[in-house]
């Protein structure tokens, strides 16, 4: 109707359609239009392929979102390493705030690739897709820059290998995110806790909780004279003699200590039994 009437649609007309079908459920006419682009001669920008991404990551194409992400970096994405800011001014700000791309604006001389690469490792974790999440990861460790909002991607990677049981893996992004300058989240050195009692590294796993609770103790300005995790082997025996398991008694992080101490009876509990199975077969060859 647009074209019987003079009036052509331009990339910020595309982008606006492809994302309102997207919204709709419909990603199938969103590609559609997004081949159609090519053949009525409007590139797609940075914008329409975030957008498509966007809406392949919701609906679990994460592979179809993997090709579309390296057909940008192979033919749009050096057309606009130095003209982004003015690709951006096309469209509606709440919509670039939508995308996350404002923030970036006006840090950096280079295309702001962080976000789509955010959304993908994201889902690529929730999907289970580990390996391709970290190939993701490790090109954008390749950049020059790496913003400090990207630290909450290092945390949820971590996560996700300390409960693969990949716990070198997962400390190797600790040194790498504290290098850059990132803060980890309390939350990480539980699952990196977790991960190392997972593989039976009980020296690490205390070496780590004291670590831990001198960070609060800094942090908070209070006394940690006891963290649930530093009694891990005087609990390993009150487990085996079925008595009860000590807690902290001090306020310090208590949500934490709450948690940390759910976590330890749980691995403990599980490291009692395993523990007594191995004595019952070295008594019963």
């Amino acid at each position: 109707m647009m074209e019987e009437k003079g009036c052509y649609p331009n990339v910020v007309t595309y982008t606006a359609m492809i994302d309102g079908f997207g919204k709709a459920g419909k990603i199938n006419k969103s590609l559609e239009l997004l081949e159609q682009m090519g053949s009525k001669g409007v590139a797609p920008n940075f914008i329409t392929y975030s957008v498509m991404i966007n809406h392949c990551c919701i609906v679990g194409l994460l592979d179809k979102a993997y090709e579309l992400l390296e057909e940008m970096k192979q033919t749009y994405w050096p057309r606009h390493i130095a003209s982004y800011r003015k690709v951006i001014e096309g469209f509606n700000k709440e919509f670039i705030m939508s995308l996350g791309l404002l923030d970036e604006v006006g840090k950096s001389e280079s295309l702001p690739v962080i976000p789509v690469y955010r959304v993908l490792i994201y889902n690529f974790i929730k999907a289970g897709r580990l390996e391709m999440a970290l190939q993701l990861h490790h090109e954008i460790a390749s950049f020059s820059q790496v913003p400090a909002a990207y630290c909450s991607t290092y945390n949820a990677l971590i996560q996700s290998l300390s409960l693969a049981r990949k716990v070198n893996k997962a400390f190797e992004l600790y040194a790498d995110m504290t290098r850059m300058g990132g803060v980890p989240e309390l939350s990480t050195f539980i699952h990196l806790i977790k991960g190392l009692i997972t593989v039976n590294k009980w020296e690490e796993a205390l070496q780590l909780s004291d670590s831990f609770c001198q960070m609060c103790n800094y942090l908070l300005h209070m006394d940690c004279t006891l963290c649930t995790l530093l009694t891990a082997c005087d609990t390993r025996r009150y487990l085996q003699s079925s008595g009860p398991i000590p807690t902290p008694q001090n306020n310090l992080a208590g949500r934490y200590n709450s948690y940390s101490s759910n976590l330890l009876t749980e691995f403990l509990q599980s490291s009692a039994v395993r523990d007594d199975d191995r004595n019952k077969k070295s008594h019963h060859p």
